[in-house]
């Protein structure tokens, strides 16, 4: 579970990113305070920050790492319905033009829902219920799995790992 945790040495912390739950917002952030000083602020706000500079620059996830050895530091985490995470990334990832995640997931709900089709160039069309049923069927078989639907008591496993703050992200 370790792996998945994002340190930032400035303040002593060590954060868990759940996609679809605030995560870019938070890695832009970190990227905001560990890359410029109070005196001199490159960024006043962290959507200043472009995201791909944010997410190649961020510190590595601690791979050979224990829990015991972040005792004394402040862990973190954010949470969010997980019905209300499965639409936003059906909506980010499949329903706005993202031709990565069409081919990825949107060929793999396509073909194994609705049946294939060797002509079919582009799976752009893949409905939300073919992607639930996707994402119910990675979850049950273990397979194909992604970040940005996997549940996030998987991610961050809040049952070993002993946060400071689970934050509840909700929008209204």
């Amino acid at each position: 579970m370790i792996k998945y945790m994002i340190p930032v040495p400035l303040v002593r912390s060590l954060y868990c990113p759940v996609e679809k739950v605030g995560s870019t917002f938070w890695q832009r952030f970190i990227y905001m305070i560990q890359k410029s000083s109070p005196r001199k602020r490159k960024y006043s706000h962290p959507f200043e920050v472009d995201i791909n500079l944010a997410l190649v620059h961020r510190p590595k996830p601690l791979y050979q790492a224990k829990p015991s050895d972040f005792k004394n530091d402040f862990k973190f985490m954010f949470v969010r319905d997980p019905y209300k995470r499965i639409a936003s990334a059906f909506v980010d990832k499949l329903l706005a033009p993202n031709p990565l995640f069409w081919n990825l997931f949107g060929r793999l709900a396509i073909e194994r829902f609705r049946g294939v089709d060797k002509n079919r160039k582009c799976f752009h069309d893949v409905t939300f219920s073919e992607f639930v049923q996707f994402v119910v069927w990675a979850e049950k078989s273990r397979r194909e799995l992604d970040a940005h639907f996997q549940v996030a008591t998987e991610v961050c496993v809040p049952c070993t790992m002993k946060y400071d703050f689970i934050g509840k992200y909700k929008i209204f």
